[in-house]
């Protein structure tokens, strides 16, 4: 059995037991208490890692509640302060990925520009001026199939803030009219896509930069076609594509969210 780590009731991140950021205590500091093997990190693991949770409404980090039956964590959601346990359980996803801040998640937003990435085999880099408009990951069974993985991660990122300074890119995927999906002609690494209408920005693989650690999907799309298993820390969540009008809502969302 594990012991929550300091600061987990402290939903709002502030260090102060306060759960939505208002004046006053929500709730007296948490005392250590059991963590469920469940929630327990594997040995070696990051200690925070597994005992923790991304919350979707604060972006902040609480004690797990998702375990299988018979491992419960009642008792150490009831030691919450009373606001922090109206939090759903569909509000809030398992956060294990590396390189996030310990107080929460990545901030989706990179601290150092430009960005500089490159494929597989280094034939083809590429640099970003600019910070991303928003970030996704994309459940669809095209994009799992051309990532050979469970989803895509997408940075998308202003066109003229986009330049490939190495190299020279393949069209591959299925060469539609709408999508032009950029390959490097040597190590087939799928780089970035190009859609037809939208010429404000292309879609970026994040994974290719060479500090990908800043990186977290702010939305995902097509979860109706998601393995049962795939979770992101994702705040919006869409079982097909955001409508258009939709857009600039999202992007600003995402602007405020990871200054």
């Amino acid at each position: 059995m594990g012991e929550v780590p300091p600061g987990a009731g402290d939903v709002d991140g502030a260090g102060d037991g306060d759960v939505d950021g208002e004046d006053g205590d929500d709730g007296v500091p948490l005392p250590p208490m059991p963590v469920p093997a469940c929630a327990q990190a594997a040995p070696g693991a990051d200690k925070t890692s597994a005992p923790l949770i991304a919350n979707e409404r604060t972006n902040r980090i609480i004690v797990r509640s998702s375990c299988p039956t018979g491992d419960s964590t009642g008792k150490a959601r009831a030691a919450l302060p009373p606001r922090a346990q109206k939090v759903g359980a569909s509000a809030i996803r398992p956060f294990l990925f590396p390189g996030r801040r310990a107080e929460g998640v990545p901030t989706m937003k990179p601290t150092k520009l430009p960005l500089r990435g490159s494929c597989r085999c280094g034939e083809v880099t590429f640099e970003i001026a600019a910070p991303p408009l928003m970030t996704a990951a994309c459940h669809c069974t095209g994009c799992q199939r051309m990532s050979s993985s469970a989803f895509s991660l997408t940075a998308m990122v202003p066109t003229e803030a986009f330049a490939v300074v190495q190299g020279k890119t393949a069209v591959g995927g299925l060469r539609g009219p709408q999508l032009r999906h950029h390959f490097c002609p040597s190590c087939m690494s799928w780089m970035f896509t190009r859609i037809a209408g939208l010429d404000a920005f292309l879609n970026v693989r994040p994974t290719l930069l060479d500090d990908p650690s800043w990186f977290s999907p702010f939305i995902e799309t097509m979860t109706r076609e998601k393995l049962p298993w795939a979770e992101t820390p994702a705040r919006h969540r869409f079982e097909g594509f955001p409508a258009m009008e939709d857009f600039p809502r999202l992007m600003a969302e995402f602007a405020a969210a990871s200054d």
